[in-house]
């Protein structure tokens, strides 16, 4: 059977850990990452827009459902070391009255099946923001392709910019015969005019070539940074949420075994006297 005053110390050594709920999880830095993105697209016009916005939308129905998980869990912490902390020095104590040694029995029971309760629950909440966060994941991997795709030559931006070349390639060539025959139709001062009009053409689409180069040369970074938050700052951290609240149900599961085998407080306070003192009370 397993030594009671053990198990709960056991189960205390577990929910000391439960304070770094809600700081590990980086849903902000995901949030601000994801902004980035849609502040590098601004006006944008392709396919990839619309899912940057429901990846937004999704991080923060995690983010949310998260703290939905955490914040019970965490409350029951620390009421159990409250509780805990106050009843495990006294269950040694052969002075104590029935009415208080019924009552110490009462707390502890009460306060194991609720933190069994609390666990159980959270978990299924974080199954959910789990599925939410590979959704954001999967999503930011579709948004780099269909960004991709936007700028390609069958994308938006791609014709765009192939509309702009074929602008400057004909402006070019134009300019250049007329440079080449030495076409002067009003004169030297007519031609400057019109050379000049020219060249000023060209660098127009020059530019609005460049400035879809560089919005794409602004999107692409911003997308492989949000990506790498939420694999290495989002999702990490979840499994290993997970994994503490696992680790808390099994032991707070353990106690609550010896409470049911031990299920009178006569029972209880025997088992509790002949077990070997724990080595340290949290």
């Amino acid at each position: 059977m397993l030594n009671f005053t053990n198990g709960i110390v056991l189960l205390l050594s577990v929910v000391k850990h439960q304070s770094e709920f809600d700081t590990k999880v980086k849903f902000p830095e995901l949030r601000d990452a994801i902004g980035q993105i849609n502040t590098a697209m601004g006006d944008y016009n392709g396919n990839a827009k619309h899912n940057v916005d429901t990846a937004m939308r999704i991080n923060e129905n995690a983010r949310s459902i998260y703290q939905q998980s955490v914040a019970p869990v965490f409350d029951w912490c620390g009421e159990a070391i409250e509780k805990f902390n106050t009843a495990l020095p006294q269950i040694r104590s052969e002075n104590l009255s029935t009415e208080d040694k019924d009552l110490i029995w009462q707390v502890t029971v009460t306060t194991v099946n609720d933190g069994l309760e609390k666990s159980f629950h959270s978990l299924e909440l974080l199954n959910d923001v789990q599925n939410n966060s590979s959704n954001v994941m999967n999503l930011l991997s579709t948004i780099l392709h269909d960004t991709y795709d936007d700028f390609g030559p069958s994308g938006y931006y791609g014709k765009m910019k192939n509309d702009a070349q074929n602008k400057i390639n004909d402006l070019e060539q134009t300019l250049k015969k007329h440079l080449q025959i030495g076409f002067i139709p009003f004169g030297n001062i007519g031609s400057a005019v019109i050379v000049k009009e020219y060249v000023k053409q060209i660098n127009e689409w020059k530019n609005k070539k460049l400035d879809i180069e560089s919005k794409f040369d602004r999107i692409i970074p911003k997308i492989q940074h949000a990506s790498q938050v939420a694999k290495m700052c989002v999702n990490p951290y979840l499994e290993e949420d997970k994994t503490n609240l696992v680790t808390l149900r099994g032991k707070a599961g353990a106690v609550d075994n010896c409470l049911y085998w031990t299920d009178s407080p006569v029972h209880f306070w025997y088992t509790c006297l002949n077990f070997k003192k724990a080595d340290s009370i949290i």
